[in-house]
C-alpha cells in the first residue's frame, strides 16, 4: 500500500505525489490552485489507477520513457518520473497500480 503526500507552496497551490511501499515517488500531479481540487486529483488516481488503458506511455526528447495516467475525460491526473527502458516504465505502471490501492494521505 502506498501513500499520497499532498504539499502546499508558500506562494499558494497544491500538488500530490504518490509513493510506493518502499518510499519511491511513482507519480506526481500538476499544481492545483485549491486544496479540494488536489484531493479530487488523488481520488481520480484511486479511481483510474487499476485500469491499464488509462496509462499513456511516452518517450521524451532525450529518449527516456515515462507515462501519464489519465482520467475518464482524457485529462492527465499524474505523470511518472523518467525511465531508461520501456520495461522499467511498465514496472513503474505496476508500482502505481499497487501503490494506489488503499493509499493513505499525508499532508505537508
Amino acid at each position: 500500500m502506498g501513500t499520497f503526500v499532498m504539499s502546499g507552496a508558500i506562494s499558494g497551490g497544491f500538488l500530490f505525489t504518490l509513493h510506493a511501499d518502499e518510499g519511491d515517488v511513482v507519480l506526481c500531479s500538476e499544481w492545483y490552485t485549491a486544496k479540494g481540487s488536489c484531493r479530487n486529483g488523488m481520488d481520480a488516481v484511486r479511481l483510474h489507477a487499476q485500469d491499464r488503458k488509462r496509462y499513456r506511455q511516452r518517450v521524451s526528447d532525450e529518449g527516456c520513457y515515462y507515462f501519464v495516467l489519465t482520467a475518464a475525460n482524457g485529462k492527465a491526473v499524474g505523470v511518472s518520473s523518467m525511465f531508461g527502458s520501456e520495461q522499467l516504465c511498465e514496472l513503474g505502471i505496476f508500482k502505481v497500480m499497487r501503490a494506489a490501492l488503499g493509499a493513505d494521505l499525508l499532508e505537508r
